[in-house]
């Protein structure tokens, strides 16, 4: 999610069930390319730029340059140090969910409707 506890694996005795595994979650592609831009920022500010806080920007920027507009967000997020795939099942909208609906998720998130 917006805390990067989405880049979270299920591996060794971390005891983090990975949200990747969640039923409603369909995954994100190029999880790598965070990793890679994360390796890029580090070398020029190490410490400064959280990974959440590059997902959300990646967002933002890939939804204005398909022809959305452009999102303004707010930085400083912190990374997550566990992952919680019982609350992305709760959270995230089911795949067959009406356009109405996924308004009504986000317009009282103060979102827009182009923003939605």
């Amino acid at each position: 999610g917006c805390d990067a506890s989405i880049l979270l694996d299920s591996v060794g005795n971390r005891n983090i069930i990975s949200e990747m595994v969640s039923d409603r979650n369909f995954g994100i592609r190029k999880r790598s390319s965070i990793q890679r831009i994360k390796e890029v920022v580090e070398s020029e500010c190490p410490g400064k730029v959280s990974c959440a806080d590059l997902i959300i920007m990646a967002a933002s920027k890939s939804v204005a340059v398909s022809g959305g507009p452009l999102i303004r967000i707010p930085l400083g997020r912190k990374d997550s140090t566990t992952a919680n795939n019982l609350l992305a099942d709760h959270f995230l909208p089911r795949g067959s969910i009406s356009i109405e609906e996924l308004i009504n998720i986000f317009s009282p998130m103060g979102m827009t409707l182009e923003e939605a």
